[in-house]
């Protein structure tokens, strides 16, 4: 079984993370974000290409563009995917890729020129300007110019099924123990579970939320990620909203379990045996009690905007836009 914990930026789901270092039967990779599956030309990609948008074109591009993110992540040294799947992300990777093509020939089409480096476009450009107007060639390709390009068209029942294996793979060389349960962090995020789940034999998925005037207020006056608009209340609520409108869809899955941060805080004992219960665990696996995870050191970290007056006005427009999503009423 897999587990993954994801949340919404700043919610706490690294608190799963070090939760699960707890349990003797759990092996958990700390809060390295494996996003392979869902960032930009990752597998949620790929699928919606070759399922949902298949084009003669369009396939090989994004084909193109799942082979260079892999191999970026296994080649980066801030994210090297390669420390991370024994040595062998790249592979399994490749293998998974020739499992879906259908055909693969030397060519090109403009989306290759285009995405191409500076010498290379010149000597296209060149070599076309040279046809046309010297060689006056009515038709003309280009001979130097050459790439590989690629298109497959599965049906669903397949692709999904070159998926599970892949990521099967994939997991069995991550793992370093036996025991069968992995925890990894971010491995899908908290929309379109029941997509990715399509991608797992056995996927487990934990979503963290937390209080959003905690969340305003640390990063407004602490963290300041540049990814949460923080400058801005009204602002700050409308995104909040929004990232947050299928909530209730998505942890209705019976693999996903919605917990507030602060429950782990506030009501520790009976919020892990509520997870306990949901991963389907031993209890007595619980070997190291709060050796990662302390609730009383995490508690700094939550009701922070209570002694600063500065933020009244903003608590007060958030409490009263964000009612439903009060943890602290």
């Amino acid at each position: 079984m897999i587990i993954t914990c994801t949340g919404y930026g700043s919610t706490g789901s690294s608190a799963i993370s070090d939760l699960f270092k707890e349990f003797d039967t759990v092996s958990s990779y700390g809060d390295f974000e494996f996003r392979f599956l869902q960032d930009p030309y990752g597998l949620f990609d790929l699928e919606h290409a070759l399922l949902h948008k298949n084009n003669r074109l369009n396939v090989d591009y994004y084909i193109k563009r799942f082979i260079a993110y892999s191999q970026n992540l296994s080649a980066s040294y801030v994210y090297n995917y390669e420390k991370k799947f024994n040595g062998k992300f790249l592979v399994h990777t490749e293998n998974f890729v020739d499992k879906l093509l259908d055909v693969q020939w030397k060519g090109f089409w403009h989306q290759d020129v285009l995405n191409s480096s500076a010498p290379k476009k010149m000597v296209y450009y060149a070599e076309r300007i040279f046809q046309k107007y010297i060689m006056r060639y009515e038709y003309s390709s280009s001979k130097l110019f050459k790439n590989t390009m690629y298109y497959s068209n599965p049906d669903s029942e397949f692709f999904y099924s070159c998926c599970r294996e892949y990521t099967e793979s994939l997991f069995n060389d991550f793992c370093e123990s036996n025991t069968g349960t992995i925890l990894v962090d971010q491995l899908v995020p908290p929309d379109h579970i029941s997509n990715y789940s399509k991608y797992f034999n056995d996927l487990k998925v934990i979503v963290v939320d937390r209080d959003p005037r905690d969340l305003f207020y640390l990063e407004k006056y602490k963290y300041k990620h540049s990814w949460v608009p923080y400058e801005n209340v009204e602002e700050f609520v409308l995104w909040y909203k929004l990232i947050r409108k299928d909530q209730h869809k998505e942890v209705s899955q019976d693999n996903a379990f919605l917990i507030n941060f602060e429950d782990l805080i506030f009501n520790y004992e009976a919020t892990v045996l509520k997870l306990v219960n949901f991963l389907n665990l031993d209890l007595r696996s619980w070997k190291f009690k709060k050796k990662y995870f302390n609730p009383d050191l995490s508690k700094k970290n939550t009701r922070a905007w209570l002694n600063d007056a500065n933020c009244k006005d903003e608590i007060s427009y958030i409490e009263a836009e964000l009612q439903e999503f009060l943890y602290f009423k």
